[in-house]
């Protein structure tokens, strides 16, 4: 897919390591999905508008990331299907810090059923 693209910058802090001064799971996870949200709310949608369920998310982590290092962060919509999307991130550290990641979301109604996307959403994801 060749569609929108979003970045975002992060320093990692001294909550977000380990004892060995690593980027925590728990931490990429808040990375992924904050930078995710921020693209949302960038290209316009509205919170209410929709509701975002993560079914399964996939890491490969070639460098750790380290305290105070300063990360990028870029997302995309990497794959759609009817009421999903694959969300893509690479996330690079100023220190040699790398990782990839892919997410499967789930679009819902506020019911919590499966929502198709709309022309939209369609047209900003660049599909």
């Amino acid at each position: 897919m060749t569609g929108r693209r979003f970045g975002a910058q992060r320093q990692v802090r001294l909550s977000d390591t380990d004892e060995a001064g690593r980027l925590r799971l728990d931490a990429v996870a808040r990375y992924l999905q904050d930078v995710a949200a921020d693209d949302v709310a960038d290209a316009g949608f509205r919170p209410e508008d929709h509701v975002w369920v993560v079914r399964r998310t996939w890491i490969a982590q070639s460098t750790p990331c380290g305290a105070d290092e300063n990360v990028e962060l870029q997302t995309w919509c990497s794959g759609i299907a009817s009421a999903a999307a694959a969300r893509r991130y690479s996330l690079t550290g100023d220190r040699g810090g790398r990782l990839e990641a892919e997410s499967i979301w789930i679009h819902l109604d506020r019911d919590l059923r499966p929502l198709r996307h709309g022309e939209r959403f369609l047209a900003v994801s660049g599909t």
